[in-house]
């Protein structure tokens, strides 16, 4: 269900979607692209992401398919996380699979409706040495999580195709602070245009 929040406040009349999942799928994130049009689901432990339209005048969210990379499909994920590029043209995800501390980041072309076209457009971006999760930053970069380390990688410039987008290990020191598992999660719509000095 969604909720329409405008000048008059909040419209308490839910909004209510569909979904290709199980009613038992409750997401552990959901991002919604910039230019409000599609929408991510994401839930540890299982062996999909759900792919959706969005549309923001009316809160309705459209299901299109289930996913997961191709290089584990079928396998069991511990961790998964999703994050859009400012543009919204491109779709970055992050999985760490059972059985060991690496993550895989991949890009997809988030403009790609059916499954077989978006599948097609997926690229291996970078291996990270630990489970990790993404964030769009106020400077358009995507940070990502390095959990119990004192740094962050970054994906520099998130709106370039395949591996142009520059992956960067350890990028931000954290002076001696320890990175944990998650970033705050923004809404991603507002953030690209509203800033604070």
């Amino acid at each position: 269900a969604s909720f329409l929040i405008n000048s008059s406040g909040l419209n308490t009349v839910p909004v209510i979607s569909s979904s290709l999942v199980p009613v038992n799928f409750i997401p552990t994130e959901i991002k919604i692209s910039p230019d409000g049009t599609h929408l991510i689901l994401t839930r540890n432990a299982t062996d999909f992401f759900e792919y959706c339209r969005f549309n923001s005048e009316t809160g309705l969210v459209t299901p299109l398919f289930h996913f997961m990379p191709s290089p584990f499909a079928g396998d069991s994920i511990l961790t998964v996380c999703a994050e859009y590029s400012v543009n919204s043209k491109y779709l970055y995800v992050c999985i760490h699979p059972y059985n060991t501390t690496t993550g895989y980041i991949f890009q997809y072309d988030a403009n790609l409706l059916d499954s077989a076209t978006f599948m097609a457009s997926e690229s291996l971006i970078g291996v990270v040495p630990k489970r990790c999760a993404l964030q769009l930053g106020p400077d358009w970069k995507i940070y990502c999580t390095n959990l119990m380390v004192d740094s962050l990688h970054v994906i520099n410039y998130p709106d370039i195709q395949g591996p142009g987008c520059d992956l960067q290990l350890n990028a931000v020191y954290l002076k001696n602070r320890t990175c944990l598992d998650g970033l705050p999660q923004f809404l991603q719509r507002y953030k690209a245009y509203i800033h604070s000095e």
